[in-house]
């Protein structure tokens, strides 16, 4: 099976069979769904990882809980649908509740080491009161910056 679909992928174009099996996967998606993926509200990695994988009556009513509150689920979010559609008790209603659930509200940004000194100097024109923190142990060619504004 893995010989045939890196051979469909080298006929393709495509770089390895992987691409071949995410585009299979992509195919179990009910239209509108898909259409959200086309539209960039849905990226292609969550659609296939785990959009694909419910149920098309579940993907349905995730569908019905995204258009009738203008939710689309983060990864995270996507990951727990996936957990609770492996339970008894799924409905819309349950979906819902996920789709609710905001992160926690911290973000954390890294920077490229050499495209730092723009962000600075842009950093700098708009706000004075900035405190950097650098961590030293960030991965090779980046550096962790944690912002603080102080009114």
């Amino acid at each position: 099976m893995s010989q045939a679909r890196d051979i469909l992928a080298q006929q393709a174009g495509e770089k390895s069979g992987m691409a071949v099996t995410r585009y299979i996967a992509l195919t179990k998606l009910i239209e509108p769904s898909l259409q959200y993926v086309d539209e960039g509200k849905i990226s292609v990695s969550c659609a296939v990882d785990y959009l694909s994988t419910l149920s098309e009556n579940q993907q349905w009513d995730v569908k019905l809980v995204m258009t009738s509150t203008g939710l689309f689920p983060t990864p995270r979010q996507m990951v727990e649908l996936k957990k609770y559609s492996g339970t008894d008790g799924w409905n819309a209603e349950g979906v819902n509740e996920i789709l609710k659930v905001q992160g926690n509200g911290n973000i954390q940004v890294t920077l490229k080491s050499k495209r730092l000194p723009m962000w600075i100097t842009s950093l700098r024109k708009e706000a004075k009161e900035i405190q950097w923190h650098f961590t030293q142990n960030a991965p090779k060619g980046r550096l962790g910056c944690k912002f603080q504004r102080f009114v």
